[in-house]
């Protein structure tokens, strides 16, 4: 291209200059409000996980005393028979809201006493569960990790395998909720 005048070719040159700083603030008012909203959305994004963090602390700590103070009633008469277990445990009428996959009483030796709901799995040898054995040996209340269930009514009721056990020794026998 020939130009014929200076101010023909000063005109280009302010022409260019402009559009390339109009390029520069384009491109970093973009890359602020990137920046910007990926802070945002990170900041809500841990409110969020912190609530609900919470809230799952607060449901396991509510679960928790709750299996404590009924491990404290558990009467011995209760524990006479399956039969007497097993009414023992249906007036649990209260926790059964919070513990609704499953409620037992094991033996001493880690066999299912009474449940709730009374599937028939009394006598079903349980003790190598590992909040089993951390219950029994430490005798303090144990909340258990991750674990595949194995029984077929759990899997139908939840639609999920992963069980997470909470355990709490009460005299002989050991009072056991299981929560998703």
């Amino acid at each position: 291209m020939k130009f014929n005048s200076i101010s023909q070719m000063l005109i280009l040159i302010t022409v260019l200059l402009s559009a390339a700083l109009l390029v520069i603030i384009a491109a970093r008012t973009y890359t602020y409000f990137r920046h910007t909203t990926e802070k945002l959305i990170l900041g809500q994004q841990f409110a969020t996980i912190t609530s609900l963090a919470q809230n799952i602390d607060q449901s396991i700590t509510t679960a928790h005393n709750a299996l404590i103070s009924d491990a404290k009633v558990l009467l011995s008469k209760a524990m006479d028979t399956p039969k007497n277990a097993q009414i023992w445990l249906s007036d649990r009428v209260g926790i059964t809201s919070i513990f609704t996959y499953g409620l037992f009483l094991f033996t001493p030796d880690g066999k299912i006493f009474a449940e709730k709901p009374d599937v028939g799995r009394q006598g079903l040898d349980l003790s190598f569960r590992e909040y089993y054995k951390k219950t029994v040996s430490t005798e303090t209340a144990d909340l258990s990790t991750l674990y595949s269930a194995s029984f077929s009514l759990i899997m139908e009721r939840c639609n999920s395998p992963a069980m997470l056990g909470k355990a709490q020794p009460s005299r002989s026998f050991s009072l056991f909720r299981q929560v998703i």
